[in-house]
């Protein structure tokens, strides 16, 4: 199945996606923290690509609409995730990498070639706003 994979834009979208991951118990990425590379499916899903000063990059914040029907939904996302490890490819990185505790999300990564790491992570976070 085709999709219209449109380019994120925060202005248009976020108040959209931020109401999804609130849906699902998550606490909205605040919008001056997404990247400028990113894909939205109207009323579907969004993702988005984290480029680092290395090969390596990030597929982080995928989230769905949660009341999408569940075979368009899946589809949409593994459009998504492949249309972001495709942008990664394009600009030179050669491992793209992603973090989720949520089994859906795991799931969605496996069908589209991601293998687990080996142990267990803990991720760390720290605000670069301190003093």
């Amino acid at each position: 199945m085709d999709f219209q994979l449109i380019p994120f834009d925060v202005a248009q979208h976020y108040e959209t996606v931020s109401s999804w991951w609130r849906a699902h118990g998550q606490t909205p990425v605040p919008a001056e923290l997404l990247p400028r590379v990113g894909y939205w499916v109207p009323g579907i899903c969004a993702g988005f690509l984290y480029q680092t000063d290395s090969k390596l990059a990030l597929v982080e914040n995928i989230v769905s609409a949660p009341d999408s029907p569940r075979d368009l939904r899946r589809s949409a996302l593994n459009a998504v995730l492949d249309a972001l490890c495709e942008q990664a490819r394009c600009r030179g990185f050669k491992v793209v990498c992603g973090f989720s505790e949520k089994v859906p999300a795991v799931k969605l990564a496996l069908r589209n070639k991601f293998v687990e790491a080996d142990g267990s992570f803990t991720l760390l976070t720290r605000s670069c706003e301190w003093r």
